[in-house]
């Protein structure tokens, strides 16, 4: 199991030229006037040994894509033991690196981005922070049909938005009602399309379920009236000029 009570960090240094004592991803154009760089990655025993910080123990793989405008995407997956790969990266500008480190299972667990203009026969340097990825997960919450909206991983603070119920969640004799962060509802509520900003924590968001029992459509003739009644809470719907009238659910 994880530990997710303390926010790890540590650095890469990524785009160094290839041989020089302290590289650990080497970048060289050595073809004089060629458009690309030659981009040697390790992230292996060596490499770490190398970093500026340990790679956590249970970072298995680590995923590097590379992409820019006019650029075909680049993606490579390094795995253990290595974690090395040479990458042929376009010279030009705002090439944006994203490093994603994953456990054994595949799920991501850290997370790096950054971007820098690379040169043809120049030599560059360039650093990723890795930060926590923390887990938004769905619970169907005694549902009887349905599956629950993909989990997410996300950074410490960064907002991200509530799910519909995009499953088709189903409880037989109750209506879907949102989500919570708790399964008894005394938690935060959150709406679909609502704003959910990451604690430093994984988050665990419960399907609610309303009683279809305690939803009551009524006509009334005199005065004549619509409405629903949701639990306790009435909604009628008047001709102007009537007189205000009350309900109590019984």
């Amino acid at each position: 199991m994880r530990n997710w009570k303390t926010r790890l960090s540590w650095m890469a240094a990524i785009l160094v030229i290839m041989g020089v004592s302290g590289a650990l991803i080497a970048c060289s154009s050595p073809f004089g006037a060629s458009t690309t760089g030659q981009v040697v990655v390790n992230f292996g025993s060596g490499g770490s040994s190398r970093a500026p910080g340990v790679i956590p123990v249970e970072v298995t793989s680590i995923d590097i894509s590379i992409k820019a405008s006019g650029m075909t995407p680049i993606l490579v997956k390094l795995t253990t033991p290595s974690l090395s790969a040479t990458i042929d990266v376009p010279a030009g500008a705002a090439r944006e690196f994203e490093v994603v480190a994953k456990d054994t299972s595949d799920i991501p667990i850290y997370r790096g981005t950054t971007s820098m203009d690379i040169q043809a026969g120049a030599v560059h340097d360039l650093s990723v922070t890795m930060a926590v990825l923390y887990e938004l997960s769905y619970s169907a919450n005694g549902a009887t049909g349905g599956t629950v909206p993909l989990t997410l991983y996300r950074e410490a603070g960064s907002s991200v938005t509530a799910a519909a119920n995009s499953g088709a969640l189903v409880k037989t004799g109750y209506a879907f009602n949102g989500w919570n962060t708790a399964s008894d509802g005394s938690g935060t509520p959150y709406a679909a399309g609502a704003p959910v900003t990451m604690p430093a924590a994984p988050v665990i968001l419960y399907a609610q379920w309303l009683a279809t029992k305690d939803i009551l459509a009524f006509n009334l003739t005199v005065p004549p009236a619509t409405g629903i009644i949701t639990g306790t809470d009435i909604t009628i719907n008047v001709p102007n000029g009537t007189n205000p009238i009350s309900l109590t659910p019984p």
